[in-house]
């Protein structure tokens, strides 16, 4: 974990941010901790992620690899997406209009 000592102030209540860094703080007591915690259930979700992570060597790799998964499943789309925006952009500047290259490529099933 990291210090974040120089960016807190006290109020956790109203702030998410001051709770984030109070989570992540490596100087933070057990009891901060547990306010935090039970204050936000985005945090509580994370520390329950990361206890669960942490348990086993095996269900970390797993989880590692489900998170590669994701995030290479995302990168294949987003690619996929730019390369048919540039077959259009092609398609246009070729002269072919918007109707032809719907009734040539488009509604595929």
């Amino acid at each position: 974990m990291i210090k974040f000592r120089k960016f807190r102030s006290e109020n956790k209540e109203n702030n998410p941010l001051e709770r984030w860094l109070t989570f992540f703080d490596k100087e933070s007591t057990e009891d901060e901790l547990k306010e935090v915690i039970s204050m936000d259930s985005a945090i509580s979700k994370a520390n329950d992620r990361l206890t669960y992570v942490s348990q086993d060597q095996d269900v970390r790799r797993i989880y590692e690899m489900r998170e590669k998964a994701l995030h290479d499943r995302t990168t294949e789309i987003n690619t996929a997406f730019e390369k048919g925006e540039k077959k259009i952009i092609d398609l246009l500047k070729s002269g072919k209009s918007p109707e032809d290259i719907i009734r040539e490529y488009g509604q595929r099933e």
